[in-house]
C-alpha cells in the first residue's frame, strides 16, 4: 500500500497544469492496471497495460513531468520485475525510483521524501523475499530511524517540521506501522532453525530499541514504546501476557498512541499459538 498516495495525487494537482494532471492520471491508470493484472498473475494483460503507458509517456516532451510520470513507472516496472524473479532489475528499477524522489524533493518538491520511504521500504521487501535478511533487517532499522527523527544517513531527504503538518503526522504512523509489521512478520514466517528465526528477530528489535532510546524526545516514541514488549532476551513468554492485555486495551481506548499498531497486535495474538514456539 502506498500511504501517501493520495496526498501525493493532491499535492500534483496544485503544481502541475491542467492539462498535464490529466495526462497523468492517465498515465497512472495505465499502470495500475498493470500491476492489478501481475498481482492476479495474468502477466499479458498487465503488459499490455504498461505498454499503454509507456506510449503515452512516450509522447510527453517536458522533462520534468516525465519525471513527475517515471515516479509512477519506475516503482510500477520494479514490481514487474519482483514478480517474475528478475531480483537485479527489481533493485535497479527500486534505486532509480529512489533517485527520482531525491531529486524532486531538492527541488523543492519536501512530500517526496515519502517518496523516498516508500521505495526504500519497497527495496526492504526485496531484501526479504530473496532472503538477504541482514540487508532487510538494516534497511528496515534505517527507514523507522528516518520516521523517528526525520533524518537518515540513507538519504539526503528530510523530514522537517514545517512541513505539510496536517498530513506529516498521519504518514509518518502510517508508516511507521507498515515497515515494523512487514519487518516483524517476514521474519517470524520463516522456517527453518529457530536460532536463525530468534538471530533476525533480535538484531530487528535491538536496532530498533536503540533508535528509541536515542529519542526520547521524540514525538513518536510514545508511540513506539509497545515494542519493549517484544524484547527477544527477557521474559519472552510474559510478553504475550502484556501482548493480550495491550490488545484488549486497543479496543476500550481509542488514544491515537495505542491504537497506531492495532492491525499488528491483531494479526500477532490470532497466531500467537503459531509464533510462540519460534521465539520462546
Amino acid at each position: 500500500m502506498i500511504i501517501y498516495k493520495d496526498f501525493f495525487e493532491d499535492y500534483l494537482s496544485a503544481v502541475l497544469s491542467v492539462q498535464n494532471y490529466t495526462d497523468y492520471i492517465s498515465i497512472n491508470k495505465c499502470y495500475q492496471d498493470g500491476l492489478a493484472s501481475f498481482r492476479a498473475l495474468q502477466f499479458e494483460e498487465g503488459l499490455s497495460s504498461f505498454k499503454k503507458g509507456e506510449d503515452l509517456c512516450n509522447a510527453i516532451s517536458d522533462n520534468t513531468m516525465l519525471d513527475w510520470v517515471n515516479t509512477i513507472a519506475y516503482p510500477a516496472k520494479a514490481y514487474y520485475f519482483y514478480k517474475t524473479n528478475n531480483y537485479n532489475n527489481a533493485i535497479e528499477y527500486t534505486q532509480k525510483a529512489i533517485f527520482l524522489f531525491e531529486c524532486l524533493y531538492d527541488q523543492g518538491h519536501e512530500l517526496n521524501v515519502f517518496g523516498v520511504i516508500q521505495q526504500y521500504h519497497n527495496l526492504s521487501r526485496i531484501y526479504f523475499t530473496y532472503k538477504e535478511f541482514e540487508k532487510a533487517v538494516a534497511l528496515s532499522i534505517e527507514i523507522f530511524g528516518l520516521l523517528l527523527t526525520g533524518r537518515s544517513p540513507i538519504t539526503s531527504a528530510r523530514i522537517t517540521d514545517n512541513q505539510y503538518k496536517e498530513q506529516k503526522d498521519f504518514l509518518i504512523s502510517g508508516y511507521v506501522t507498515q515497515v515494523i509489521n512487514e519487518a516483524l512478520y517476514s521474519i517470524l514466517r520463516l522456517s527453518g532453525p529457530k536460532s536463525s528465526i530468534q538471530k533476525h528477530l533480535s538484531n530487528l528489535l535491538c536496532g530498533l530499541y536503540k533508535s528509541l532510546d536515542a529519542n526520547k524526545d521524540s514525538l513518536l516514541y510514545k508511540r513506539c514504546q509497545w515494542l519493549f514488549l517484544f524484547s527477544p532476551i527477557v521474559n519472552k513468554q510474559e510478553s504475550f501476557k502484556k501482548i493480550d492485555a495491550l490488545d484488549s486495551t486497543i479496543y476500550n481506548n481509542k488514544k491515537k498512541d495505542i491504537i497506531i499498531l492495532s492491525k499488528y497486535l491483531t494479526f500477532f495474538t490470532s497466531n500467537k499459538r503459531k509464533y510462540e514456539s519460534k521465539i520462546a
